[in-house]
C-alpha cells in the first residue's frame, strides 16, 4: 500500500478565481511568484479552508508580456502543511590587513 495525497475537486468554472483570490471556502494565504523555465512559466499559490487545512494548487502559462499567456490552471489541489527549515549559509569574514 502506497502514499496517498489529499486532495479535492473544484468545478472548472471556479478554478480560475480560486487560483487568482481565493473564494469562500478558501483564503488565499501564499501566493507564489512566477517563475521561469525557457518558454513557459510555473506558479503555485497556497489556500487556507476552513477547517484550517492548508491547500496547493499550481498553474503554467506560455506566451509574452506583449501578446498575452496562455495560462492553465492545475486540476490537481493537494493538502499540504507548512513546516519551518532551518539553512545554515556560510559566509566569508573579512579582516583588516595587520590585524
Amino acid at each position: 500500500m502506497g502514499i496517498v495525497t489529499k486532495k479535492i475537486d473544484v468545478p472548472e468554472d471556479e478554478l480560475i478565481d480560486l487560483f487568482y483570490g481565493g473564494n469562500d471556502d478558501y483564503e488565499l494565504v501564499d501566493e507564489g511568484e512566477w517563475e521561469v523555465e525557457h518558454k513557459y512559466q510555473f506558479k503555485s499559490n497556497r489556500f487556507k479552508d476552513k477547517n484550517g487545512d492548508f491547500w496547493v494548487m499550481g498553474a503554467s502559462r506560455s506566451g509574452d508580456y506583449y501578446s498575452d499567456y496562455n495560462t492553465e490552471i492545475d486540476r490537481e489541489i493537494c493538502q499540504v502543511t507548512p513546516v519551518k527549515v532551518e539553512v545554515t549559509e556560510w559566509h566569508t569574514i573579512e579582516v583588516k590587513e595587520g590585524e
